[in-house]
């Protein structure tokens, strides 16, 4: 394996990870901890892996004449985020894993494959690199944002989390050790001991290795300096490591001091695992281990003085275990936080042959853990001894493989004692021990085989004792005389598509089916079948249960499963079914959890971009706290016959409303504020897609903002067109229908409609944006280069043509403000909802940004909807490689009638709407700069005189005075030749007066 040091050293997410255990008896060491949390992620560390050679080959899919060579190739994607990270404060940029070394891995692994076979190596951590910057700008915020590059599979921050423990009740009436009988460690150890060639690493705290009861079993490295001659940048410190390594012996966690002593002095709990694991057995003192035999390796990965709690480089220790041979490595710590590249590191360990084991948390809940939610780990929860109740502080969940026991577990502490401790931090160990005798009685047997029999043999008999939680205990307490006796089957799922009887993506209330790949990694089974159910009525399967016959070790299978999806999911709800594994002849029997993912997201691909929509009216991507789904904006470009994707140029785009019901404002919106947008809207309706028999394309999307009391009644239609003529066919029309059916049946008064959108090309940092006034038209691009043109176009009235620099810091008003956010700063506060206020009422104040990140708003308004009316607003996303391509194909979305409701595409349209009453709606821009548009809205006709007056109630002279008719008028305001101030404007009629305040900044 080919890792290079400084790749490694600086790639690896050194969360923070909590350690997992409870206090018995020993609660005054702890008496020093802090309750003050950790934050959140380190500042300025980043995380980023590349695509595999193949990905970039189907890039370069054209031979010559290729306009993006810099593009598609590793290298030059690396030198575009490099030069891309200078803008932040670039401080190193390294390479996790060096070509080299992978190919010395894997020589490595063919030289003990006794087959001599081909040896299977993921090739994820020589793409991976790791990235320090000085710049005060949110990680989560860059690391997203580069993540869009074309090339790049991942970009992440290094979490922190805090030590989670509950202290323990310290009277029991026992020893802590007869957990061994319960899971029936003692008939095992009759067939399998172990040995000291079998290695538990201990990745944690530290071990007190003068302990009596650890110092014999001890692993001592015959090959001191290995992990350092492999990654020479991860472990560039890594020397004379006989006995393992301290990764953070004291100091920050950002510049840790090092050195080769990994033994526990602050913190015991690393003791105390060791001890469950691998405390010599069978001496005559203290206690028995469930690995008996087995050598402990010890790696300490925090633990400090200054920060007890915290586990800073859980997946540095990790690696080291896997790249020094270790069988077994537990890891007794965890994070609420998933990491990308803590699952590469655990499937690189996983192909190197070592099996990692996962405690699942204290939470008490069902939430994802890390890395015990990974797939490759083997999950462990907590049980009381004896009874076989789930353990008050254990968390659960489909994540969670097995059970152990991890209440009042007695084992190894400080200066030679011996404690009782709780958590899953001790069922941890207990199953890693039980690895350890698989593994001595299986030694042929891959890691992914090892995990597979302990949960397959595990006994789900304890639900009886936990009707509560079915499911979350994984299958059940381990059986440890079953796992070194009784080889089983052990299916997984390795993908699930959903599919309609034309095999296109399965819609609501269609018929359609499950397609699931499984493969075996166990014993072989000659009748096994299945059953499944669906666990949340979200479908209807029609057929709950089928026959798949034989299926030997490593073969795989296709399964054809037909369901329904019901309107249960227009909650938001994701269908999710419960998969039985079963084979009658050898007794098999294990269930999986599987889900529709990609359920409220449709891409369109009938012309040369390919973009998707939402069910909720995004545009690219719909993003969740846990996920993204969607493909962006991908331009095609046609070179010799062939069309070549440019890679994605969209972060985000989404709709943005902003309402007046009863002089309370509303503001709307499916874009980002933080991170990841608020889920305020409801689909009614899923996005659905049809193709037209002309090969044109048409998507519908149904819609309503409920998801959050106190938002008005309206119902939203989605409508978008994808054509392949070549007047639209680098286009996406889009019309939103917007019907006001609020309870309270009073006017939507100044109502705006915009679309936002961050466009993202090639580098996102060097991006322009600028105004085309003869087509009204907001244009993005990156200069000097291939990439190309972009916008968002509106097919009728227009209210705000606005650029933002995402980037912006300085003094903000109405024109001026950033959206970058980072958590606890006072500048970078994110795209708030007043500057989403802003931007649907800019007009034309702001047109232009050049050399930055940057962001655009095009939007309609103001409208007034009574109530049961409807307002359509359209818009076209393009692109084109020249300004004239580009306009070309906006002036031929303008022209064509698609919508019959609103046909006239030639001239710019406002729906006109009478209002309900007599006032001054609003200016915009406001404040402004000489120039604004003030809105007056005439409830019936008549005579209407606009007049301007000082804050002081000193006339300043007449706007406006005529006969109007009743409906809502835009009047152009030139202020050229007034001081800056408060002005105020008063509307006259007949009928009664209104006024409204303006502020004119020069």
């Amino acid at each position: 394996m080919n890792l290079t040091a400084a790749d490694l050293q600086k790639l690896f997410l050194r969360t923070i990870l909590t350690v997992l255990f409870t206090v018995t008896g020993y609660s005054a060491l702890y008496s020093q901890i802090s309750d003050t949390p950790f934050d959140e992620v380190f500042p300025g560390q980043l995380t980023v892996k590349l695509a595999s050679d193949f990905s970039f080959d189907q890039l370069n899919k054209s031979n010559e004449n290729r306009p993006f060579d810099r593009l598609f190739s590793r290298e030059a994607t690396r030198v575009e985020i490099e030069n891309l990270m200078r803008t932040y404060g670039l401080e190193d940029m390294s390479q996790v894993m060096s070509a080299s070394t992978f190919n010395e891995i894997r020589s490595e692994q063919l030289q003990k494959n006794p087959t001599g076979t081909e040896v299977t190596l993921p090739d994820d951590l020589t793409r991976t690199y790791q990235i320090r910057y000085s710049a005060d700008v949110d990680p989560y915020f860059i690391a997203s944002k580069i993540s869009q590059l074309p090339g790049v599979v991942y970009a992440e921050p290094k979490v922190i989390m805090e030590l989670a423990y509950i202290p323990n009740d310290p009277q029991f009436n026992n020893t802590g050790q007869s957990y061994f009988q319960f899971q029936k460690f003692i008939t095992a150890w009759d067939v399998s001991q172990s040995s000291r060639d079998i290695i538990i690493a201990i990745v944690d705290s530290g071990v007190d290795y003068t302990h009596p009861d650890l110092q014999d079993n001890l692993w001592r490295n015959d090959d001191p300096g290995r992990a350092r001659r492999l990654f020479p940048d991860i472990f560039d410190e890594v020397v004379n490591d006989t006995i393992g390594w301290n990764f953070w012996a004291s100091g920050p966690a950002g510049n840790p001091v090092q050195n080769s002593d990994p033994k526990g002095t602050a913190q015991s709990h690393g003791t105390h695992v060791a001890g469950i694991a691998a405390a010599v057995s069978d001496n005559g003192i203290g206690i028995a281990s469930a690995g008996f035999n087995s050598t402990y390796m010890a790696i300490r990965a925090g633990g400090t003085a200054e920060e007890p709690r915290a586990i800073g480089f859980g997946y540095e220790g990790i690696l080291y275990a896997a790249i020094n041979e270790a069988d077994i490595i537990n890891c007794s710590f965890g994070s609420g936080s998933y990491s990308a590249f803590g699952e590469d590191v655990v499937d690189f360990a996983t192909n190197l042959g070592s099996l990692v084991v996962g405690a699942a948390g204290n939470s008490n809940n069902d939430e994802l853990f890390y890395p015990a939610a990974y797939e490759n780990v083997l999950s462990v929860g907590s049980v009381v001894n004896n009874t076989g109740e789930k353990s008050g502080f254990s968390s659960y969940g489909t994540f969670v493989d097995v059970v152990a026991t991890g209440s009042v577990i007695l084992s190894t502490v400080f200066n030679g004692q011996y404690s009782l401790n709780s958590g899953t931090s001790m069922a941890a160990p207990v199953v890693s021990g039980l690895a350890a005798l698989v593994k001595h009685q299986f030694p042929d047997w891959s890691a992914e085989r090892i995990l597979g029999q302990i949960r397959g043999t595990a006994n789900s008999n304890i639900y009886t004792s936990n009707g509560s939680y079915t499911d979350e205990l994984g299958k059940g307490l381990i059986d440890a005389h079953k796992a070194v006796t009784q080889p089983v089957a052990y299916i997984r799922v390795l993908s699930s598509q959903y599919v309609n009887e034309s095999g296109e993506k399965l819609g609501l209330s269609e018929q359609g089916f499950m397609e699931l790949e499984i493969v075996n990694y166990g014993a072989p089974v000659q009748g096994l079948v299945y059953e499944i159910s669906n666990t949340n009525q979200t479908a209807i399967v029609t057929s709950t249960n089928g026959n798949i016959g034989s299926l030997g070790t490593g073969a795989s299978t296709t399964i054809r499963i037909p369901l329904r999806l019901t309107e249960q999911v227009l909650v938001g709800v994701m269908p999710t079914f419960k998969v039985t594994f079963r084979d009658n002849q050898s007794g098999y029997e294990d269930f999986r959890f599987v889900q529709y993912e990609d359920l409220f997201v449709g891409t369109h691909d009938a012309n040369r971009v390919q973009v998707s929509a939402t069910s909720v009216g995004a545009i690219g991507f719909h993003r969740t706290v846990d996920a993204t789904a969607g493909v962006g904006f991908v331009p095609f470009y046609e070179i010799n016959g062939n069309l070549v994707d440019v890679g994605n140029v969209l972060y985000e785009s989404g709709l943005i409303i902003e309402t007046n019901i009863d002089e309370n404002i509303h503001l709307m919106s499916n874009v980002r504020e933080t991170s990841v947008p608020r889920a305020i809207f409801r689909p009614n309706e899923l996005f659905s897609i049809q193709e037209l028999p002309n090969g044109n394309e048409t998507g519908y999307a149904n819609f309503t903002p409920d998801l959050i009391p106190g938002f008005p009644g309206l119902e939203i239609e989605m409508e978008t067109y994808a054509f392949t003529d070549a007047e639209l066919n680098k286009s996406l029309l889009v019309y939103y229908t917007i019907e006001n059916n609020d309870p309270s049946r009073l006017a939507l008064n100044d109502t705006y409609v915009g679309l936002f959108a961050d466009w993202d090309i090639g580098n996102y940092s060097d991006n322009n944006v600028f105004y085309r006034e003869a087509d009204s038209l907001l244009i993005v691009n990156a200069p000097n280069s291939p990439y190309p043109y972009v916008t968002i176009g509106h097919l009728g009235g227009i209210s705000s043509a606005f650029a933002i620099n995402n980037a912006y810091s300085g003094e903000v008003d109405s024109l001026n403000f950033g959206i970058y956010y980072s958590a606890g700063s006072t500048e970078n506060i994110g795209f708030t909802d007043q500057y989403k206020s802003w931007s649907l009422k800019a007009g034309l104040g702001k047109t232009q940004q050049i050399g930055t990140d940057v962001s655009m708003v095009s939007a309609s308004g103001p409208f007034t909807i009574k109530y049961g009316q409807k307002i359509q607003i359209g818009f076209v996303y393009a692109f084109g490689e020249t300004i004239e391509a580009l306009t070309a194909q906006v002036r031929a979305a303008r022209e064509r009638n698609v919508m019959t409701s609103t046909p006239n595409y030639n001239q710019p349209r406002v729906p006109v709407f009478i209002p309900e009453e007599l006032a001054v709606a609003g200016n915009y821009p406001n404040p402004f700069n000489s120039m604004t548009n003030i809105l007056i809205d005439l409830d019936r006709p008549g005579r209407a005189i606009v007049e301007l007056y000082d804050i002081l109630g000193r006339k300043v002279g007449t706007i406006l005075d005529a006969n109007l008719n009743n409906r809502r008028y835009d009047i152009p305001f030139d202020a050229t030749a007034l001081s800056s101030g408060v002005y105020v404007v008063v509307l006259r009629t007949e009928r009664g007066i209104s006024t409204h305040k303006i502020t004119l900044a020069k």
